[in-house]
């Protein structure tokens, strides 16, 4: 009789490991899947910011920056709580760096041969923040485990620009 508990708890048991298991896997690849994308989208972007004083023209933002808006929103319950100010902080860093061309895009400007201004300090500013994200993304994308996933840090552009004393309030 106790052989038979033993098998029928063995069997439990094995069955529930395997479904956490195949859960986690899951997980694992939306998660590199979801990261993937956001890394390909924000290449782009850094490769404009980093030629921004030569090629300003509105239309480039367009078809780069919202995309890369409305992707952070679909995979938004993947990535870590503490980082819900993803989508936030980077229209606020290229709202800065690109001065006005993330509102222009937003909202639809009709004439997209406007050239936005140019302001190399805040250009230089978005660039690094957005360079540390695409970096923290692929921690993110390589943690192995879900726990190892929501621990990597990601702040706010408002913060990162205090705490690396680019800004002072």
């Amino acid at each position: 009789m106790s052989e038979l508990v033993g098998a029928v708890t063995s069997a439990t048991l094995g069955s529930a490991l395997e479904r956490s298991r195949s859960r986690a896997d899951d997980e694992r690849r939306r998660r590199r899947a979801a990261a993937k994308e956001l890394l390909d989208l924000l290449d782009p972007i850094v490769d404009r910011l980093r030629v921004l004083e030569e090629l300003r023209g509105i239309a480039y933002w367009r078809t780069h920056a919202l995309p890369l808006f409305k992707h952070i929103e679909r995979v938004e319950e993947l990535t870590p709580s503490r980082w819900r100010h993803l989508r936030l902080s980077l229209r606020e860093a290229l709202g800065n760096g690109v001065d006005g061309a993330v509102a222009l895009v937003e909202h639809q400007a009709s004439d997209l041969t406007v050239e936005v201004e140019y302001n190399r300090r805040w250009s230089d500013h978005a660039l690094e923040y957005i360079e540390m994200v695409a970096r923290q993304v692929r921690r993110w994308e390589g943690k192995w485990t879900e726990r190892s996933a929501r621990a990597v840090a990601l702040p706010s552009f408002n913060d990162w620009l205090i705490t690396t004393g680019r800004w002072v309030p």
